[in-house]
């Protein structure tokens, strides 16, 4: 928006002539900028009696896709449940993330998760209490402050299953001996 006492004669965006029209006491125009060769706009405003405005304006270009998150450990699926086989409160999740950007912060239920600050595309690590808990969220915050959140949903039935057990685990061992 450009105001003005006076009349415009013309409007140039980058050396394009832009077309502009008076609204509500407002010139408006609209400018599509090729930013590919150049980190700047100049905007160049002239009125009726050849008075000429410039601004310059400098572009910062960030990224701006979330943060992608992967759990490793515990195993999480595709639908992001993770299977417990133990009736814990606490449990220890690791994980990566993938970004274009540093990572600024890694929250999982209010604990800080724990890794490098200064590597792109971190693992990170965190115990957290899940007593009581069908679910948790990892919220991930890059350096530009896209963010992402991801919920993970706890499913004990394993555990239960183990707990009723009076043998405790059962583990299944097997061996192959092959001649040839």
């Amino acid at each position: 928006m450009i105001t003005d006492k006076s009349n415009l004669k013309s409007v140039i965006v980058n050396n394009f002539t832009i077309p502009f029209e008076l609204k509500n006491g407002k010139y408006e125009f609209l400018a599509s900028v090729n930013l590919t060769s150049t980190d700047k706009v100049t905007i160049q405003v002239t009125d009726v009696y050849d008075n000429i405005e410039n601004a310059v304006y400098q572009v910062k270009m960030t990224e701006v896709d979330p943060p992608v998150v992967r759990v490793i450990a515990p195993y999480a699926s595709d639908n992001n449940v993770i299977y417990l086989d133990t009736n814990d409160p606490t449990i220890y999740v690791e994980g990566t993330i993938v970004d274009e950007s540093l990572i600024k912060s890694i929250n999982i239920n209010g604990v800080q998760a724990s890794y490098v600050p200064t590597d792109l595309n971190p693992t990170f690590q965190a115990y957290i209490n899940v007593a009581n808990k069908d679910q948790f969220t990892i919220k991930t915050t890059d350096e530009n402050n896209n963010i992402s959140e991801m919920t993970f949903t706890l499913n004990r039935e394993g555990a239960e299953i183990a707990a009723g057990n009076p043998m405790g685990k059962t583990w299944v061992v097997f061996i192959e001996n092959l001649e040839i």
